[in-house]
């Protein structure tokens, strides 16, 4: 299998307990259409960092990432 350019799969990344513990702090969000030009998507989105601004073609702020995934980040290969 071929991964795009920029992705990388690194199996066993996450323990089976760190991987239960993401779900868990992501169930929690409220999800929303993604909305392209004022077009909603039938794609359920959070955003952090950035996210798009409704009825303009710029991104604007967004929530932080979470303490509770910062160690994610962290430990994410680059």
């Amino acid at each position: 299998m071929t991964l795009p350019e920029g992705l990388s799969y690194v199996p066993g990344f996450l323990t089976e307990a760190e991987e239960r513990e993401v779900l868990a702090v992501l169930a929690m969000f409220e999800l929303h259409p993604y909305v392209l030009h004022d077009t909603p998507s039938r794609r359920l989105v959070r955003s952090f960092g950035l996210a798009l601004v409704t009825g303009a073609y710029d991104a604007g702020p967004a929530a932080p990432v979470p303490a509770e995934l910062a160690w994610l980040r962290t430990a994410a290969p680059r």
